[in-house]
């Protein structure tokens, strides 16, 4: 948050100094398509991580704090042989609809990936590949908006 104000108080003392507005424009269109493709290239990673996964079945458990990290997470317990491991869920668990997404009385299909210590429930695994699939359109759409910004004339038709 404090970046964003920040970057506002930036923002307005150029355009007090005499700045060209169409300049700050095309500066906060760049600042903007690099966070997108900041995001596209996390979902990508989620990807890859999902892809390197071995798909079981598990059980919701809990929601509690991640020992790794500052948010709370769903844990799911996954039994392989004889073996019941308990993993984190690999996003932050959801606020609301708690009762009809954390369920612990049905299994679950889960992606567990053991090399880093965390599980891909089904809620992580649309977050997925809803994030790739928008934070692409998305960054297709800034990188447009900025070539044609700029006057290069790509698109032109």
């Amino acid at each position: 948050m404090e970046f964003l104000i920040g970057a506002a108080a930036i923002i307005a003392l150029a355009v007090i100094f005499g700045a060209d507005l169409a300049a700050v424009y095309f500066i906060v269109m760049l600042a903007m398509a690099a966070v997108m493709l900041f995001i596209v290239g996390f979902f990508v990673v989620c990807l890859i991580w999902l892809a390197g996964s071995e798909k079981c079945r598990g059980r919701f458990i809990k929601l509690d704090k991640n020992p790794r990290y500052r948010y709370r997470s769903a844990f799911y317990s996954v039994t392989s042989g004889e073996n019941e491991t308990e993993y984190p869920n690999i996003f932050p668990c959801e606020l609301i609809l708690k009762k009809y997404i954390y369920r612990s009385d049905k299994m679950c299909r889960l992606y567990v990936n053991k090399k880093h210590g965390f599980v891909f429930d089904p809620n992580a695994f649309a977050c997925v590949f809803t994030g790739i699939v928008l934070g692409s359109a998305s960054a297709v759409m800034m990188t447009y908006i900025i070539v044609t910004m700029s006057g290069l004339g790509f698109f032109n038709v």
